[in-house]
């Protein structure tokens, strides 16, 4: 499929040039292959492998807005810069049947939360994470839907030995699979990692701890998805009540989206 012969090739480089995508593009034959003219290999005077060279904002941008530059250097215009996944009425219909064979109990608060970080710097300390499930368990009743990644299992098992609940554990799966049971959570409280896009794209509210990343540049874009950041850069200086509170105040505010919205329906 690489190699059909393609019209055209996005290669989106930000913070970060891939050799590995300049690869992709390279043999995909497209007549056009279009990158940003920044992140120049060193030694080199240009993006040699693109064709087409869009130019680079030098004022500060979210992320999002710079993959969209790259495109609209072509012409295409997005009317948002919302993140979307579509799923399907099926793979959240199985999602739930999941959730309910681990234990999920009808009418609960449903609080996801993710605690891994393929960086380290950007983990939210698990006794932190814990003591966060704890008082929701204990205030709310609320149930506590486990998420980590490849590779994190002691990460699950350090958090379940810091509560004295069980928490509902969803071990690594497929992307979509693990996107779907997002969609049954009334919020989801995670890391600066990949794993908050696809909340967004989902559009679930969540609550992300960031450290040394800035979130003005990185949280998805939207008043549904809140960063707390450390005073000192750290994810360890991010206090739990911090984390409750803006949790907090997103639920309320969606609690009150939504009954205005069912208002307007009647």
């Amino acid at each position: 499929q690489l190699r059909r012969g393609w019209d055209l090739t996005i290669v989106l480089n930000t913070v970060s040039h891939s050799l590995t995508s300049d690869l992709l593009a390279y043999f995909s034959k497209a007549k056009y292959v279009l990158g940003s003219e920044h992140r120049v290999w060193d030694g080199c005077s240009r993006n040699f492998f693109y064709t087409l060279l869009s130019p680079y904002a030098a004022e500060e941008k979210h992320q999002s807005e710079r993959n969209l530059d790259v495109v609209l250097h072509v012409g295409v215009a997005s009317r948002s810069t919302a993140e979307v996944m579509h799923l399907t009425q099926n793979e959240r219909e199985q999602a739930f049947i999941k959730l309910k064979e681990m234990g999920l109990r009808a009418g609960k608060l449903v609080i996801g939360m993710h605690v891994g970080a393929g960086k380290i710097p950007n983990r939210w300390p698990l006794e932190k994470f814990s003591a966060l499930a704890q008082s929701l368990h204990e205030e709310h009743e609320a149930e506590i839907v486990l998420f980590w990644g490849k590779n994190e299992g002691e990460l699950a098992e350090e958090f379940c030995a810091r509560v004295d609940f069980m928490p509902i554990k969803i071990a690594p799966a497929r992307l979509r699979e693990m996107a779907a049971c997002f969609t049954h959570c009334k919020a989801l409280v995670c890391n600066d990692t990949g794993v908050m896009h696809v909340c967004a794209a989902v559009g679930v509210p969540l609550v992300a701890i960031f450290g040394p990343t800035p979130p003005e540049l990185w949280k998805p874009l939207g008043e549904k998805f809140v960063a707390v950041r450390g005073q000192d850069e750290t994810t360890a200086s991010v206090s739990v009540e911090s984390v409750r509170a803006a949790l907090m105040r997103l639920l309320r505010t969606e609690a009150e989206t939504s009954t205005q919205e069912m208002k307007a329906i009647k």
